[in-house]
């Protein structure tokens, strides 16, 4: 059972020619259903719709057909980028053979990649639509917003690729973003967590979760959510340098099914140009942050921030030395 039955309704979706049926790409299909449908949505939001549409009269809700009108392309897109290194070969009993003739032959290799990449991209491209629809009518999908899946989808202070694109552009690629989780996690937990204290940086997540953010929230989430951005840019493209597969520690030439080419990768300089760039803005915001909540925090307002050691009262900090001037003096 899978969210396709047939070839027409995968064509809708896929560049084939007519003699390409659903039966060669079924297995692929429900691999990319397990792999990446079923963990966004929640195992209990697909047996839901898989239920009323695996059926010989499926009788979907007005929710059910426009959750799958969404799944769909990005379904077809996953089980694509699976198939076509299969689709390359004919095996059989005889072993693993190119397929030939006189008046076609098997496409060259970098065709095969820029289309596993294309394809890839675009399954990444709806699963952002997906959710982003799900996310804007989730008291249609009460099974996903009870579920663990819905708890991961919601976990950070910035939540989908269009939202990172506020402020590092990365073209709203989903493909990207996800890359980025790691190093965002370990950007909240060690930079924004220096600056913001625990229980309040607990609660706004909780609120962004539930949806019910405040003024008050929304006034950090202005510095929280670029400082993110820049901090995670700045670490993933540290991280993202070299990879670590069974090989070991190798430099990065193809990352993940993104294929960057020797010649196009960017130099050291301009990686540690963007690095100490994006670090600067990253700190500037966080700055601004602990700024802020030194000046507005108080008993009834971000009451748990004033009440750490993180607080500290604007009237008895240090004065700061001002060392921009070009006096031949300098403050320490």
């Amino acid at each position: 059972m899978a969210l396709f039955k047939t070839t027409a309704e995968l064509k809708a979706y896929i560049p084939a020619n007519v003699d390409f049926n659903i039966e060669g790409l079924m297995p692929f299909i429900k691999s990319a259903e397990s792999e990446f449908i079923i963990p966004n949505i929640s195992q209990t939001q697909y047996d839901d719709l898989s239920a009323a549409y695996n059926v010989a009269s499926p009788t979907l809700t007005a929710a059910q057909t426009a959750l799958l009108a969404r799944i769909q392309p990005a379904l077809a897109h996953y089980a694509f980028k699976k198939w076509i290194p299969f689709g390359q070969v004919q095996i059989d009993s005889a072993g693993i053979r190119i397929a030939s003739t006189e008046s076609m032959k098997t496409a060259f290799q970098w065709q095969t990649k820029d289309l596993e990449a294309s394809s890839l991209q675009s399954a990444y491209t709806f699963m952002e639509a997906l959710l982003t629809y799900m996310e804007a009518n989730k008291a249609n999908y009460a099974l996903w917003t009870a579920s663990d899946s819905y708890t991961v989808f919601k976990e950070s202070f910035i939540n989908t690729a269009s939202d990172f694109n506020k402020y590092f552009n990365i073209n709203s690629s989903r493909l990207t973003f996800i890359s980025f989780k790691a190093c965002m996690k370990k950007v909240e937990d060690f930079a924004v967590k220096t600056v913001l204290d625990a229980t309040t940086f607990a609660a706004i997540k909780t609120r962004i979760k539930a949806a019910t953010t405040t003024a008050a929230d929304t006034a950090l989430l202005n510095f929280i959510q670029p400082a993110v951005a820049h901090l995670t840019i700045a670490a993933a493209i540290k991280t993202q340098a070299a990879i670590i597969n069974n090989n070991g520690v190798v430099v990065a030439k193809n990352v993940g099914f993104m294929t960057v080419d020797a010649s196009d990768a960017a130099g050291a300089e301009l990686k540690d140009q963007m690095i100490r760039t994006a670090s600067e803005d990253g700190n500037a915001y966080l700055r601004q942050l602990q700024q802020y909540l030194n000046e507005n925090a108080s008993a009834s307002v971000y009451p748990d921030y004033f009440d750490s050691d993180l607080y500290a009262d604007p009237d008895t900090r240090p004065e700061q030395i001002d060392n921009t001037g070009f006096t031949g003096i300098v403050g320490i």
